[in-house]
């Protein structure tokens, strides 16, 4: 019991510390969010753009203020909430991944030659090498139970979407290394890059020097900026979603109702030539 607390300590420590700092990034932004709605507001409802004829209409209407300061507040957080995490994992891909890649190199080499499968006559591309490392760390659920099939899906995800950008920047800087070229040149991106799997059978782990963990904290870098890039597009994306609601509403009065509602019931009846 002490073991698994110990353990359990040591999986929550970190991620308690990103919470913390995430709360606080998210509840700065989602404030500056308030503040850029107000003024948006008070022109509204100064320009009376959500004044409405229709009587049920017009107090409907009302909801907009809120639901506006919702989506500033929740869009601003939510950006923010994505820059502090870009933040902290580039600060612990420097300060702890370094340390921890130079201890384990020599038993992850091992584990990548004999745990995992690889057909010694294919190339691999990166993607398709990160899969097939993938693949082994797939958790296996140990019974048929509701929990144990949650579980294994859970961590699956996780594994699936956060272990592929890890593992191919990992890679890619390992083949680059290996092959003598930078991972620029390797272009670590892309899928075009095929290598056998010698090219790790053959580095020689007490020859790397820093140039290897430059290579790799590179890729990370460059791997952690496209995965936040791809996080600040969704959530510019829903938050125009969201913003275009108000917005067909407008156009759905001004357009449809004014025009075609209102407008031939207000003009004069037409007298009838004597």
């Amino acid at each position: 019991m002490t073991a698994s607390a110990s353990n359990l300590s040591v999986i929550a420590e970190p991620i308690l510390k990103l919470l913390a700092i995430v709360g606080g990034t998210v509840l700065l932004w989602a404030t500056l969010g308030f503040v850029l709605a107000l003024p948006l507001l008070f022109i509204i409802a100064r320009k009376g753009v959500l004044q409405r004829k229709h009587t049920w209409w017009n107090r409907l209407t009302f909801v907009v203020y809120p639901y506006l300061l919702l989506v500033f507040m929740a869009s601003a957080g939510a950006f923010g909430a994505v820059r502090a995490s870009h933040n902290e994992v580039d600060a612990r891909i420097a300060d702890t991944l370094g340390p921890l890649v130079r201890a384990k190199l020599p038993a992850m080499k091992e584990w990548l030659t004999t745990q995992v499968e690889w057909d010694p006559n294919k190339e691999y591309s990166l993607d398709e090498a990160a899969q097939n490392v993938l693949s082994k760390l797939y958790y296996a659920p140990k019974d048929d139970s509701w929990w144990e099939q949650q579980r294994a899906r859970a961590v699956n995800y996780v594994t699936l979407n956060t272990g592929k950008w890890v593992i191919t920047a990992g890679l890619g800087a390992a083949i680059a290394y290996g092959m003598g070229r930078a991972g620029d040149s390797l272009g670590l991106d892309k899928d075009t890059v095929r290598f056998s799997i010698d090219v790790i059978r053959e580095m020689d782990l007490s020859r790397l020097d820093d140039n290897f963990f430059q290579i790799l904290e590179r890729a990370l870098h460059d791997k952690v900026a496209a995965v936040f890039k791809a996080l600040n597009i969704k959530v510019a994306l829903i938050s125009l979603a969201a913003l275009l609601l108000p917005v067909i509403e407008m156009r759905v009065y001004f357009s449809w109702y004014e025009r075609k509602v209102l407008a031939p019931s207000a003009a004069p009846p037409v007298e009838a030539s004597t």
